[in-house]
């Protein structure tokens, strides 16, 4: 009988300095952190010192590593992994749920229960944060302002939702995103939510040197000029290799990289890295020089550990947007961008911040160009080059082969 009431005074003083000390357990968040947070947000961006772009994607890696130490049972390593994120921000102060709930996580699978239950009031306070007091991403007047691409990830997985669509929109001189999403607080049903990155966050990523973007010769250091020039070749030879199966190719090329990021998301890298391979029963991975292509086999590459290679492909990666870029800029037939896929001239356009309108193909005595009109964020609108040519050439060919004509 004694224990018995010794068992249930033990629980009574538990819950009563749960009470006392994590209100949030009854009440929801607590109110004090959802301001702290809100306010540390707008310090950041107001302030300037913390590039937020650079945060977001830092925060995203080390999210991604945490999650794979702490599968391994490594809960120290995954605890230090979380702090090469103080380079920001000192952690508790760190405006991320994902950051806040893996503290959470790791803490009490330590033993550190204090630590743990802090983490967790911070985690539901970032969620109140972003469900509730940055716009409810309804309409593109009451958009969820988000001060980094993070934000909109977390939004999604706090919901365990599943995007299908993501497309740029324009509203009063503003650039929003408008993302189609499910998940079972739509009881899976399709629904859009808008989001906006704080215009002052992107005006400074407007700012930075777009991937596809040309470097002056000038300014390229030697090792630069000769990756440029490599990916040219690799280029060339892609277009000039009569024996590729384009059309089979291109579509493999969809295939496996679908496959590979499925795979990836599930965090299994290794395997996304073989579904990856797949595409070289009929190619080589390197002498496909499409950057969605590259980007993911340096990605990967770098997943499993494989950091000489991904540092070469990312190398070749560089390349391979310098060529694109120093192609031509687009702005008319006799300096339309050179192209190898389709893909890439959405990749342009999105690297530009265009917004496709129009697409028409077009035979000239100049060769065949893809001519899109885009919107930028002005709402003005105008026609850009891409020359298809010699990529029209491989198209036609293999539809031709494909047909037995």
């Amino acid at each position: 009988m004694k224990k018995m009431s010794r068992c249930i005074i033990n629980k009574v003083l538990l819950l009563t300095w749960l009470l006392l000390n994590f209100p949030l357990f009854v009440y929801g968040a607590d109110e004090s952190f959802v301001t702290a947070f809100l306010t540390k947000r707008e310090t950041l961006v107001a302030e300037g010192r913390v590039d937020m772009g650079e945060m977001s994607k830092a925060i995203r890696a080390a999210i991604d590593d945490v999650g794979r130490l702490e599968s391994e049972g490594k809960y120290a390593s995954a605890q230090e992994r979380l702090r090469d994120l103080q380079q920001f921000s000192q952690l508790p102060e760190l405006p991320s749920y994902d950051v806040q709930i893996f503290l959470s996580r790791l803490y009490m699978k330590m033993g550190n229960n204090a630590l743990a239950f802090m983490h967790r009031a911070r985690a539901d306070a970032m969620r109140e944060v972003l469900l509730n007091r940055v716009g409810n991403g309804k309409s593109p007047e009451t958009p969820i302002h988000a001060v980094m691409v993070s934000d909109l990830i977390e939004w999604f997985s706090i919901q365990s939702a599943k995007i299908s669509d993501v497309r740029a929109v324009a509203l009063n001189g503003h650039e929003l995103l408008a993302v189609t999403y499910r998940g079972p607080a739509m009881s899976n049903t399709t629904a859009l939510a808008y989001f906006e990155i704080d215009p002052r966050v992107q005006a400074k990523e407007n700012s930075k040197l777009s991937l596809l973007s040309p470097i002056p010769l000038e300014q390229m250091t030697l090792r630069h000029r000769n990756l440029l020039e490599q990916a040219r070749a690799k280029r060339e030879a892609f277009l000039n290799d009569s024996k590729i199966p384009y059309l089979e190719l291109i579509a493999k090329v969809k295939m496996v990289l679908d496959k590979a990021v499925q795979l990836e998301e599930h965090g299994k890298h290794e395997q996304a890295l073989s579904a990856l391979r797949e595409v070289e029963t009929i190619r080589p991975i390197e002498d496909i020089p499409l950057p969605s292509l590259i980007g993911m086999y340096s990605a990967l590459n770098g997943k499993v550990g494989n950091n000489e290679k991904q540092n070469e492909l990312r190398g070749l990666l560089f390349g391979i947007h310098q060529a694109i870029a120093h192609s031509g800029d687009g702005l008319a037939p006799e300096t339309a961008v050179h192209v190898i896929a389709i893909q890439e001239e959405y990749d342009w356009l999105s690297d530009k911040r265009l917004t496709r309108v129009l697409q028409k193909l077009v035979d000239t005595p100049l060769g065949k160009f893809d001519v899109i009109t885009a919107r930028n964020n002005a709402d003005e609108t105008r026609d850009y080059y891409f020359n298809i040519t010699r990529m029209f050439a491989m198209y036609s060919q293999g539809f031709t082969k494909h047909n037995g004509k």
